[in-house]
């Protein structure tokens, strides 16, 4: 038996949240009344990764955790890893799954960003929502398959940096999120992370560190953000759009900081509604990876340059970040 994908938009507006963006954001804008609520929670860990060591409130040290664990990236001379999802929502599970590739800039080739091949197909029945991004060192290339559309985006990187240049930010360092150093930047953007814990996956120390959105993520999805919050973490509160997920919880290895796993969580126990995890396995460093991986051709596709779009949400965090600093 074959089951219709239940809104395969809003799913992968959840799981490009931090991949795309946030461009997906706009896919929840419909919610307005939000009300006000004193139940102010940090999820419980699962059960997997219960309970021996409590919670520790330090917003600092995980923002640092998660800027050192972005920054090991770009450095890494090249890098590949298998990716697996697995998805409850809308009463349904679903599994997917997808590959990851990055090799470091080449500047004497005109290619002087990182390259990236980040992919992953998500299934329920015969019906899938697929999507990719490829960066080949100057274009950031996504393509986006739902089981009747598709759509192909593009991001000059150069334009970006010469438009850094210009007002004065760094030329080398783009401020565009792709690939897996890229998801960790939205996530930083997107997300305070405010608690840690000690964890382990499969015997693998690792650190967890437990994140809620902030108040200018969620301007496009509520009509007062600010009634979520009294404090860095949101309620747990049915008035909370249904389709977001109210914690995200990154995984990061204690020996090099990589992000081997990213769970979006929404309640918990039996009344948990949301439940999507994405995880890293089968980490090769330093392989040899065929350098085809980061071509990549549109063919006839109508292509959509979004780089305007992407220079104009630049400046906006720009002026946002002036208007913090002179608060």
């Amino acid at each position: 038996m074959s089951y219709r994908l239940s809104r395969p938009k809003t799913l992968l507006g959840l799981l490009a949240l931090g991949v795309l963006a946030g461009a997906a954001l706009g896919a929840w804008n419909r919610w307005r009344a939000v009300r006000k609520s004193s139940d102010w929670i940090v999820l419980a860990p699962s059960a997997e990764q219960a309970a021996s060591q409590p919670l520790e409130q330090a917003p600092e040290k995980c923002q640092r955790w998660l800027k050192q664990a972005r920054q090991r990236l770009l450095r890494m001379p090249a890098l590949a890893a298998r990716v697996r999802i697995r998805a409850r929502m809308f009463g349904r599970e679903m599994l997917g799954a997808g590959r990851y590739w990055q090799s470091p800039p080449e500047p004497r080739n005109a290619k002087p960003y990182l390259q990236t091949r980040f992919q992953w197909a998500l299934r329920q029945g015969e019906q899938s929502v697929r999507w990719q991004q490829v960066c080949d060192g100057r274009y950031v290339w996504t393509m986006t398959r739902y089981p009747h559309k598709r759509r192909l985006t593009r991001v000059d990187l150069t334009e970006v940096a010469q438009t850094a240049a210009e007002s004065k930010q760094s030329p080398r360092a783009p401020e565009v999120a792709y690939g897996l150093a890229g998801l960790l930047d939205q996530l930083l953007q997107s997300c305070h992370f405010t608690h840690w814990q000690p964890a382990q996956i499969q015997s693998v120390p690792m650190i967890a560190l437990y994140g809620t959105w902030r108040k200018q993520t969620l301007k496009p999805l509520v009509r007062q953000p600010e009634a979520l919050f009294a404090g860095p973490l949101p309620k747990d509160s049915p008035e909370l759009p249904d389709h977001l997920p109210q914690q995200v919880v990154v995984y990061l290895s204690r020996k090099d900081l990589f992000p081997f796993r990213i769970d979006y969580r929404r309640g918990r126990g039996e009344e948990e509604k949301i439940r999507v995890v994405l995880e890293f396995f089968q980490l090769q460093v330093s392989p040899e990876v065929d350098p085809s991986l980061f071509t990549y051709r549109p063919g006839r596709l109508r292509v959509h340059d979004e780089t305007q779009a992407v220079l104009n949400q630049l400046r906006q965090a720009a002026r946002s970040r002036e208007d913090e600093t002179r608060r």
